[in-house]
């Protein structure tokens, strides 16, 4: 009787421990999307592939828990794969989805980085009217942010590309 009793309850703790295991693998939040854009844009540059990979899971995560602000930076890292690929069309797809959220967020400074990584399709397209114009809705927008008090961000330079192509314009 007794042997009964303790194979039921040993029985009874493996379930709840199985149960629990499974709950805990199963259960993703956003913490899990944050880890896989983090490794998708630490492998971006030397593998692509995998990089994509881990985006792919963190938007499938983010749809799943309505996590909106990781979903914005997946798709922008989708859209760094495919302008690395030449496939510019589709980089600005995802680079726009991107922008698309980071403005419903209300987030000035990632809908800057959304408009400098439009602009550089653009001015990889050709369309360099356009990305002056964009850029400049980027520095507006960045120059507002920086206005306000208790501002944590210094404009970088850098928004603006080394090589001045802008001036080819003029």
């Amino acid at each position: 009787m007794k042997l009964k009793s303790l194979v039921i309850i040993f029985f009874a703790v493996c379930m709840q421990k199985l149960s629990c295991k499974a709950h805990f693998m199963q259960a993703k939040d956003t913490n899990d999307v944050i880890r896989l854009n983090k490794q998708a844009w630490a492998v971006s540059t030397d593998d692509p592939e995998l990089s994509r990979q881990y985006a792919a899971e963190a938007i499938r995560i983010s749809n799943a828990i309505n996590y909106a602000k990781g979903l914005s930076y997946s798709y922008n890292i989708y859209g760094k794969y495919y302008k690395d690929k030449s496939k510019y069309d589709s980089a600005m797809f995802y680079y726009r989805k991107s922008l698309e959220i980071r403005e419903k967020l209300g987030d000035p400074l990632n809908i800057a980085r959304s408009y400098r990584n439009v602009m550089s399709v653009e001015e990889l397209q050709g369309d360099n009217k356009k990305a002056i114009k964009t850029a400049l809705a980027a520095i507006t927008l960045l120059n507002q942010y920086i206005a306000n008090p208790g501002c944590r961000f210094i404009f970088p330079i850098s928004m603006i590309r080394k090589d001045n192509w802008y001036k080819r314009l003029i």
